[in-house]
């Protein structure tokens, strides 16, 4: 892949109260690489400013994204249909992180150059998890499937200036695009334990009730404009239990409660939503029979902050589970990792998987 010293990643310490970026200096190039602006008759390459990732979910180092693969798209913002191609330039084109030092950066699968012979505007748009089997575009919409449940985080960011980006504005020593990522999912983390002294109990599984699996996002829309960068449509709702610490593969948590709350499970993504019902199989030891528990999620009656809103998109949801009977549990938020202004991570092997 060409390195076209494309998008720096700054990932920070997350907060819950307001989304914070961080800018990385831009991987450096040789003066060659500018001869374009000079010579007309050089093609000039789409190239990209510092990019960041403003976040309030924990996602703590670049090393996170390593390997990862973005979608990238960069159509014309004043195009009436979306199926002219020359208002199209780049198409789910496919760009993977990589590191150098402490800094990341995407690579491309190939070279890209604005059009020489033309000064259509363009504004870009980039998502991840980028999908593989491409996306669907009509004459007014472009939309592609995204998964919103379990260990997928997404990720979106958009670029555009008054006029748009195209050779000309390069050339007039315009800024290059800059992407901001932002988080589309809300991220929910448990911690479990028990009061029962003379019980050893455990955790078989943590099972979420009729959530949808996957979403549409809307990259482009010339009739709706406040629709790009959100989720449309969802799939049909369906169960799914959450992961085990360190295995993206299995939902057999088996997780034995003590006295003192533990990790459950992975830190879980959902689509934003106004309140989750869930089911714990709590078994006491030694029994193969399930015992489902069902409660529900719900930021408000439990009082968290900005809770009256249910689940929102780039926050983090900290709950606190007790099993005070084989067939009771007890719910708590944790305000200190939920509440206004706290500053908290995870384990780095709690989120090795976060981004599959």
């Amino acid at each position: 892949m060409r390195r076209l010293h494309f998008i720096l990643l700054a990932l920070l310490a997350a907060s819950l109260v307001a989304g914070c970026s961080k800018d990385v200096p831009v991987k450096g190039t040789d003066s060659s690489d500018d001869a374009w602006r000079y010579d007309e008759s050089l093609p000039v390459p789409v190239e990209f400013g510092t990019s960041s990732l403003a976040t309030k979910a924990p996602i703590t180092t670049v090393q996170d994204l390593y390997g990862k693969r973005f979608g990238i798209f960069a159509y014309d913002k004043s195009a009436r249909n979306l199926n002219v191609d020359d208002g199209l330039m780049m198409r789910n084109a496919l760009a993977v992180c990589g590191i150098d030092g402490a800094t990341g950066y995407l690579e491309t699968d190939q070279a890209w150059y604005y059009p020489v012979d033309q000064d259509v505007e363009f504004a870009f748009r980039s998502y991840y998890p980028r999908n593989n089997d491409g996306y669907e575009q009509t004459s007014t919409q472009m939309t592609v499937q995204v998964p919103v449940t379990n260990v997928h985080d997404v990720l979106w960011a958009e670029a555009s200036v008054d006029g748009g980006y195209n050779a000309s504005y390069l050339r007039a020593d315009g800024p290059a695009p800059v992407f901001e990522y932002k988080h589309k999912t809300a991220c929910l983390s448990f911690k479990a334990c028990t009061d029962l002294d003379d019980v050893d109990v455990k955790i078989m599984f943590l099972s979420f009730v009729d959530v949808p699996t996957s979403a549409t996002l809307c990259i482009a829309d010339t009739r709706n404009k406040t629709n790009v960068g959100e989720f449309i449509a969802y799939s049909p709702k369906s169960n799914w239990t959450a992961k085990k610490i360190g295995n993206a593969g299995t939902g057999t948590l088996d997780c034995a409660l003590t006295t003192t709350p533990q990790d459950l499970c992975q830190p879980t993504f959902v689509a934003p939503c106004e309140r989750l019902t869930v089911k714990a199989d709590v078994r006491v030891a030694g029994s193969n029979e399930s015992n489902w528990v069902e409660f529900v999620l719900d930021p408000a009656e439990l009082g968290a902050e900005k809770g009256d809103e249910g689940f929102l998109a780039g926050y983090h949801y900290a709950f606190n589970l007790k099993v005070i009977a084989p067939t009771k549990v007890s719910l708590t938020i944790d305000k200190q990792q939920s509440g206004a202004g706290s500053i908290f991570d995870f384990d780095d092997n709690q989120w090795e998987n976060a981004f599959n």
